[in-house]
This record gives C-alpha cells, structure tokens and sequence, in this order.
C-alpha cells in the first residue's frame, strides 16, 4: 500500500469515468440516430462503439494499463470518426471527445487527439463537405473549423495544465493533513474520518466487508530504554512500511499513537483478512534489525475484529482492542480473533 493510491481521483477512477461516458454517449448516440437514418445504422453505431470500448472496459475492470486507457481512447476517438459516414452529427463528436479527455487533467491526451483533429477535419471537408455544406465551397468551412478545434483544443490544454497542478496542490495539502509524518502511514485523523462514513454507510443498510485489526509492537519499551528513541524511530518507520507494503490496495494502515497501529482491510471475507493479518505479522518479524541485534525478531500482537459485529467505531475499536491484549497475555507474536 502506498499513501498516493488513496487519491479521491486517481488515474483508474477516471478510467472508471470515461469508460461509464464512453458507453452511455454510444448508447445515445446509436438510439438518437434511429429516427433519422433507420434502425439498421443505429443499430450499427451502437455496435461499432461495442467493439471499440469492450478492450478498454476490460483493461479498467482487470486494472491494467491504467497509464495507457487515456492513449488508447485518443487512439479510438482519432480513428472513429473515419467510420460514422457524411453526417455533421457525427463531426460533432470530434469536439465532444476533446473534451471528455479533458477530465483527465492531462495535456497531452487532449493535444494529440487536437492535432488529430485537424487531419479529420480536412478528410471531412474534402470528401463530404458537398453532401453536408449547402454551398459547397472548402474554404469558406474549413478555415473556420480549423480554428475552432484549435481555439478549443488550445483552452483544454490549458486547463488541463492548470487542473492538474491545482489538483496536485489540493492532494498534497489533503494528504499531508492526513499522513503520519514519522512513519507514512495514514493517521488518527483518517481512520476518524473514515470510520464515522464508513458507520454511515451501514446505518443506511449497505452490506460492508470489512475488518478492523489493531496491531501493537512486542516489547517496544524495552527497544526504546535499550537503544534511545532515534533507533525506536527508525523501528516503528520500518515496521509501518512492511505493514503497507503487505497488505493490498484496498486496505488502509493507520498509525493509531505511539507504537499501535490499525489496519483497516475492505472487499474480503474474514478469513481472507486474518490470512492477510498475518502475513503481516510474518513478514515483520522476518525483517531483521541490524541496529538491534539481541532484540530480533521485532515482532507484533494483533486483535481482528469483524465490522459487522460492532454499531460504532468506539466499539469496533474496543473489541480489537480486547483481542490485542489477549494476543499479549497468551505469549505475544499472534493474531487473535472471537472463536
């Protein structure tokens, strides 16, 4: 896990989003061009539009090529105009997808899809404009709609430029606000925030898979009177970062206070999340602690607790919090969960 895949919008949601546009825009698109050229070329619009988006809905809900989705639809919004025919609806589309690329805060997507736009502007006019035009006359259409894909694509790159850097702004702010400065984990105030709208989304009776286990440092006192609090440090910054790189991207690790930390884990079962719990647990006390030689393995106790089981986030926590401690007094170095 890593704190930048928590962004609000990251680049899979917008993936997620101009997927969901791509296919709504082909289902208007087809059922609107019914009426005025048959059911048949309706029907075929909606079918070449299945045929460009089933790759990219499947590289979305697979997660991958993530980077590449936004080229692969500059790719499919540059081509698919070719294929819709002498119809100035269909030339509409050019402006339309120049502005759906927008919304991924990214130039470069928009200026290449812009240029491409020109070329498809001079095929239009040259092989359409006396089916479309009521005079025809190239240049008097052409010039005009050169510069308005210009003037246009020239305004989405710039704000695009401008949208990204003001959201890189509001994300550092917001996650500043919200990571622990010494370890890079997420803090007190996110798991706060979190579990209040996680509690809310239950009292409105959505079914919710998740777990909460709170994890406490073996014997951490001891590290910290043996080898000052700088070694403690550095410890507690190693043990959080094993802790995020182990667990998935969904789940979430927290720095509770001190040497206790919580992990949230989403999207799995129980047994799913103890398996993962301890895996954790595993891979913090393989790690090996040159600095403290006499005291490896550093190892970890944790209580796991079902979200179900509680009606709030005091008591979620508490029933962890029971397991943790009777983890302790059973000897340490285990995960404990309600039998």
């Amino acid at each position: 896990m890593t704190t930048l895949k928590k962004e609000l919008f990251s680049i899979h949601d917008r993936n997620k989003l101009m997927v969901a546009i791509c296919w709504i825009l082909n289902i208007i698109a087809g059922i609107s061009a019914m009426p005025g050229v048959g059911v048949e070329i309706g029907v075929a619009i909606i079918g070449i539009g299945v045929m460009w988006y089933i790759l990219p809905t499947i590289f979305v809900w697979k997660r991958l090529f993530s980077t590449f989705i936004p080229y692969y639809f500059v790719m499919i919004f540059s081509v698919m105009p070719y294929t819709l025919g002498p119809y100035i609806t269909a030339y509409v589309f050019t402006y339309i997808f120049t502005v759906m690329l927008s919304l991924y805060f990214n130039y470069k997507p928009v200026l290449l899809l812009g240029i491409s736009n020109l070329f498809y502007t001079c095929f239009f006019v040259f092989n359409y404009g006396e089916l479309v035009f009521p005079t025809y006359f190239p240049v008097a259409y052409l010039i005009p709609l050169l510069a308005s894909h210009v003037l246009i694509t020239s305004v989405l790159v710039t704000q695009s430029i401008l949208g990204n850097k003001m959201r890189e702004h509001s994300l550092f702010i917001e996650q500043d606000s919200k990571i622990d400065a010494l370890t890079g984990a997420l803090n007190i105030k996110m798991y706060h925030e979190y579990m209040d709208y996680m509690f809310e989304k239950k009292r409105e009776n959505k079914s919710i898979k998740m777990q909460l286990a709170v994890v406490d440092i073996d014997n951490f006192k001891n590290i910290n009177d043996t080898y000052g609090h700088s070694i403690g440090d550095l410890i507690l910054k190693r043990i959080a970062n094993v802790l995020m790189i182990s667990v998935n991207d969904e789940d979430y690790v927290i720095r509770y206070g001190g040497e206790e930390f919580v992990i949230i884990f989403m999207d799995k079962s129980f047994s799913e999340s103890y398996k993962l719990a301890e895996a954790c647990r595993i891979a913090v006390q393989d790690y090996f602690h040159e600095e403290i030689e006499a005291h490896n393995p550093v190892t970890v106790s944790m209580g796991l607790e079902n979200f179900n089981n509680a009606s709030n986030k005091e008591e979620l926590f508490r029933k962890a919090d029971e397991l943790l401690y009777l983890a302790k007094r059973n000897g340490k170095n285990q995960t404990k969960v309600y039998k």
